[in-house]
């Protein structure tokens, strides 16, 4: 396996690199120098010196901090994914006793990224956060949804926690820190692969023939995390197949996880339907009710005018104007609504479904769901 050096045999540091040290000391005790380590850096630094034991320094964090005390020089690092080695230095040796002595210089603060300093806005706004949406909102806004993606992808969330962000509007977005799925918090577990094999799966054959050997999961596209993987200069394929197969538990475990939300909405989307149907039912009832006590009025004013035009049409003569004044009469009887027994109309039944759409506040009539 191919690895990286940057000290010579004999644990000498450069000649730079001690110009750096001593100039870093004469600048004054108290002030952290721009080379000098921070805090978890030496965390990181000492925990390879003791032999990586077991503990609270892990992850990629401790990968990221152990590449950039090999770009020192301090360790030398082999290997990739979760079965990476470091090991110290001579110059590594020596950073830790000048740390550990009387004159040790203030330990640099770390650099914050912006996926660390939007995970901890996040986590400051009490777990929910909104942010201006990039490219729609005005130029220089930064992509925070790619942020966040990124935060995801290289372990700046929370253990146990998932980023989660909706578009709000044209011009806004929210980010909430949610409970992981259940089931995808897992870990890159060793894989024994032989370093010879007679005789392969078919399966195996049909990939060890093609032209690029590459394995994608499968499953929707995913930024947040690797999908691909690859011979490359720093490992070969097997030396991945942990992190492979972590990542198939863990898209699996999302699959079982969203088919589980979309029939929990489904369900909660039906009720809300029919919820929906239900009032507009009684609001094209109280519709109704209007509309029926408008027509009594109105046949209420007809019948009376109609009985009014009789009244003065009584000094008519000959037989044929008394038979009309009698009819009329009748007929505005029949109009008259108060000549019966009045009470509460009967709210229709059997509304057709296109009659409760000016009451269905943007649901569908036919189906459980909105307009489009």
């Amino acid at each position: 396996m191919p690895s990286i050096r940057h000290a010579d045999s004999s644990g000498i540091a450069p000649l730079w690199r001690r110009v750096l040290l001593i100039s870093g000391r004469e600048q004054g005790e108290g002030v952290a120098h721009r080379k000098t380590l921070n805090e978890r850096q030496l965390a990181v630094l000492k925990w390879i010196s003791d032999g990586c034991p077991d503990g609270p320094i892990s992850g990629i964090s401790a990968r990221i901090s152990a590449g950039a005390l090999r770009n020192r020089g301090l360790v030398k690092v082999s290997g990739g994914g979760p079965t990476w080695t470091a090991v110290i230095t001579g110059t590594g040796r020596d950073e830790l006793a000048r740390a550990a002595g009387p004159r040790a210089p203030v330990p640099r603060q770390a650099n914050e990224s912006v996926t660390e300093a939007l995970v901890k806005q996040v986590i400051d706004a009490g777990g929910s956060l909104r942010l201006p949406r990039q490219p729609y909102h005005r130029a220089g806004t930064p992509d925070y949804q790619r942020r966040a993606e990124l935060a995801e992808r290289y372990g700046r969330v929370p253990s146990g926690k998932r980023l989660v962000v909706t578009v709000i509007s044209r011009d806004e977005l929210e980010i909430d820190l949610v409970d992981a799925p259940e089931g995808t918090c897992r870990t890159p577990e060793a894989v024994p692969v032989p370093q010879r094999v007679t005789r392969f799966h078919p399966v195996v054959t049909e990939f060890r023939d093609r032209a690029q050997r590459q394995t994608i999961v499968s499953g929707y596209a995913d930024r947040r995390r690797t999908s691909t993987w690859s011979d490359r200069k720093s490992g070969r394929l097997e030396e991945k197949l942990p992190d492979l197969l972590c990542e198939i538990e863990i898209r699996a475990a999302e699959d079982r996880h969203r088919r589980r939300v979309a029939e929990e909405q489904a369900v909660e989307r039906e009720r809300a339907w029919e919820k929906a149907m239900q009032r507009a039912c009684e609001r094209h009832a109280e519709h109704y009710r209007p509309t029926v006590l408008t027509a009594q009025v109105s046949a209420w004013r007809e019948a009376a005018e109609i009985r009014a035009y009789c009244d003065a049409a009584e000094g008519q003569q000959g037989s044929d104007a008394t038979r009309w004044i009698e009819w009329a009469r009748r007929f505005a009887d029949r109009l008259d609504p108060l000549r019966t027994i009045l009470s509460e109309p009967n709210a229709p039944t059997n509304v057709k479904p296109e009659e409760l759409r000016p009451f269905l506040d943007g649901w569908a009539p036919y189906r459980p769901g909105r307009e489009c």
